[in-house]
């Protein structure tokens, strides 16, 4: 037996068996080959779908800087109304200056007086005033109530308000005197709060008299 196992041909087959042997450890297994290439393809599949990610990203953002260039940006925020010229009810106070013109006894001069107004709609407004100016021989006082109309415009950034006056009062000088006036103005307003103003009466009693007066309207 040890003979036989000797033999050329026989140690040719040990060989060719024990080579075979080494072949197969060596050589990959079918699991192990399919294990790789599937490894190889996720990575392959999972860098494609994160290029295309980007790129569809990118592409996005491309979409929605066009459709926004060139476009005005609105705000839905509404900003304050701004404030009317004349508003529907007014406190308002005359400072102002005065020529009278008397056909009578008391005579021509120059004063000023002061005056507290009230609207109680836009458009119907009571006044009170009194005004003081030099006469012939001494001062003379004047105290008048009337009922006052008005006709806002607000043209653009200019504010109109002609108006008119209608009622009556007295004068003293030594002695009380009557008189019924009627009138009209224009004022025009500075600001909301500020205007000046010029207007004309005339007066009808025992000694008539016409009065032109200019001044400055505040309002609150």
């Amino acid at each position: 037996m040890r003979g036989i196992d000797n033999a050329p041909g026989n140690e040719s087959f040990s060989s060719r068996k024990n080579n075979s042997c080494h072949a197969l450890l060596k050589s990959p297994t079918h699991s192990e080959s399919r294990g790789g290439k599937s490894s190889d393809n996720t990575k392959h599949t999972k860098k494609n779908y994160m290029k295309k990610l980007v790129i569809s990203a990118f592409a996005s953002l491309a979409l929605v800087a066009v459709s926004f260039a060139g476009q005005p940006v609105v705000s839905s925020k509404k900003g304050p109304e701004p404030e009317p010229c004349f508003a529907d009810t007014e406190f308002q106070i005359d400072t102002f200056g005065s020529y009278t013109s008397a056909n009578g006894t008391h005579g021509d001069g120059f004063g000023g007086g002061i005056g507290l107004n009230y609207f109680f709609t836009r458009n119907v407004g009571l006044g009170l005033d009194t005004n003081i100016y030099d006469g012939n021989d001494s001062a003379v006082w004047q105290f008048t109530g009337a009922v006052l109309l008005r006709y806002p415009l607000e043209l653009g950034g200019l504010c109109l308000a002609p108006y008119a006056k209608l009622g009556g009062g007295f004068e003293v000088n030594g002695s009380a005197n009557g008189y019924f006036t009627t009138g009209a103005g224009l004022e025009f307003r500075i600001t909301p709060r500020v205007g000046v103003y010029g207007e004309g009466s005339y007066n009808w009693s025992d000694d008539d008299f016409y009065q032109i007066r200019t001044g400055i309207r505040w309002v609150f």
